[in-house]
């Protein structure tokens, strides 16, 4: 694959047209946007403008535009997109509309629901505008709670005991990658998955709405297992 060009894009920015006419003019077949929140407005901006100037460019993206605010903010624009995700996405718009077929989602959602049931259930009302960030936080306090209590099996419920867990353990994170196990050596979570946005806009009391959600293209990718 050959880079044609690589264009910085300011977070301040109000319009994205220079950037996708530079982009347009190297005849970029791919484009790759990395480095800012899925939910900032200069992103919708860029997506936006991509969609009018860049109409047979594939707009793909990081972690970082792999979600649902995206679907949000950036809306039908959204539509196509494929990127990268270190996590499964677990949130779609409207939440009722989420599959509940990953343990981890399904215990994110029950988690919100039962500690928070109203944010939960006026999501962009006032409530609680992406699950994603309950499930990074259950995540980190199951990888604690594990590396404790391995620790503590081994007799060594030490500082050097805990890293000493950290270091061999070998996990499927409750089920979160379709039951993949990996290695926590490099201190890591070194899962990936390719996901593809889906977004229609909808009529919802008397203006236009975005619905949507991601499908994975292919499965889960564990980094530390590729030849670089």
């Amino acid at each position: 694959m050959k880079v044609v060009a690589q264009v910085e894009y300011p977070y301040t920015a109000t319009s994205a047209t220079n950037e996708c006419m530079t982009l347009r003019k190297a005849k970029a077949q791919y484009v790759i946007y990395h480095g800012y929140s899925g939910a900032a407005g200069h992103t919708a901006i860029f997506f936006k403008t991509a969609k009018k100037i860049l109409k047979d460019t594939q707009l793909m993206g990081t972690h970082y535009t792999t979600g649902r605010f995206p679907i949000l903010v950036a809306q039908e624009a959204f539509d196509g997109y494929v990127g990268v995700a270190t996590r499964p996405f677990g949130d779609a718009v409207p939440r009722s509309a989420t599959k509940m077929d990953n343990p981890m989602i399904k215990l994110a959602h029950e988690f919100a629901q039962k500690y928070r049931p109203e944010e939960y259930k006026n999501e962009m009302r006032g409530g609680i505008k992406d699950i994603f960030l309950y499930m990074e936080g259950l995540t980190y306090a199951f990888l604690l709670q594990k590396a404790l209590t391995d620790a503590d099996n081994a007799g060594d419920l030490t500082r050097e005991g805990v890293k000493k867990a950290l270091d061999n353990m070998v996990w499927d994170f409750k089920g979160m990658f379709d039951g993949r196990t990996f290695s926590y050596k490099s201190h890591t979570i070194p899962m990936m998955r390719m996901y593809k946005a889906h977004v229609k806009m909808v009529d919802y009391q008397g203006k236009k709405v975005p619905t949507g959600y991601m499908t994975p293209v292919g499965d889960w990718i564990n980094t530390d297992e590729i030849q670089w």
